[in-house]
């Protein structure tokens, strides 16, 4: 992925997806762990954010409500912004970011989508694209054929 030097480093996961977020069975918001780590890497702060929803989110969902997450996203970092030392960041900076990232999560699906095609679960019957496929086509729709 391409460095960005607008944005700080952080340890991204690489393989963020519901599978990999672990909730308290008590408290269904008690974040309990996320686990497999072994293809974290440093990069930008808005890569997990952005192959969360590209993959694990409907493209009408993440079209729809894509500012308000990332604004959600922005008020989380300043939450934690005079603890840890890092500069505040705005929304053009962060939108730009979360551009860039998008692209290599639309790689991300691909590999998914070809590892994986039992996965492209088909949801109603007459349609000729599977789940994640409709995804990537949303996908390749916003970020090449603007």
């Amino acid at each position: 992925m391409e460095e960005n030097h607008d944005l700080f480093p952080v340890l991204v996961h690489g393989a963020i997806w519901p599978g990999n977020v672990l909730w308290s069975s008590k408290n269904n918001s008690e974040l309990l762990s996320i686990i497999d780590w072994q293809g974290c890497f440093v990069g930008s702060p808005t890569a997990d954010l952005a192959a969360l929803l590209a993959i694990s989110v409907s493209a009408e969902e993440r079209q729809n409500r894509e500012d308000e997450y990332l604004e959600y996203y922005i008020q989380k970092f300043e939450q934690f912004r005079d603890r840890e030392k890092f500069s505040a960041i705005d929304f053009g900076t962060i939108k730009e970011s979360y551009g860039r990232s998008l692209l290599y999560s639309m790689i991300e699906l691909m590999v998914v989508i070809i590892s994986n095609p039992l996965d492209d679960v088909i949801e109603e019957k007459g349609e000729i694209f599977g789940v994640m496929t409709k995804r990537l086509k949303a996908l390749i729709e916003d970020l090449l054929l603007e």
